[in-house]
């Protein structure tokens, strides 16, 4: 919680929570996203916050999950033999080719900083 590389790291007290345990949709769960990162930079500065969803019960995977390692990352592409974008979401983005058909940005022109897609998913039994 205090590493000296996380370049946002705030003591817990500075911490601001977004309760959303109560949240149990896929789309809910989008727009709890969404209102983290608008909190976190609404004042120009990014501010420490955490969104907790319902608890997964212990032995049976059944509670929400976010595929993504952060909200906000870049994809990375294979071509010809180079990988453009961060590298350490390579085999994150072709999962999301393979699975999802996701092919990056709408203009199909792929470039270093594409943002992934958030792959939310509210309970093992919906759909991401």
């Amino acid at each position: 919680r205090n590493a000296p590389k996380c370049s946002n790291r705030k003591y817990w007290q500075q911490l601001k929570l977004l309760d959303c345990r109560d949240v149990d949709t896929n789309e809910g769960m989008y727009g709890s996203c969404i209102k983290h990162l608008t909190k976190a930079v609404a004042c120009g500065s990014a501010e420490a916050y955490v969104t907790v969803f319902r608890p997964t019960n212990p032995g049976t995977g059944d509670g929400p999950a976010i595929w993504n390692e952060q909200l906000l990352s870049y994809a990375a592409y294979n071509q010809d033999g180079k990988v453009i974008g961060d590298p350490k979401n390579l085999s994150f983005t072709q999962m999301l080719e393979e699975r999802f058909g996701w092919k990056g940005p709408p203009d199909g022109k792929q470039g270093p900083y594409d943002y992934l897609p958030l792959v939310i998913q509210s309970s093992p039994n919906d759909a991401p």
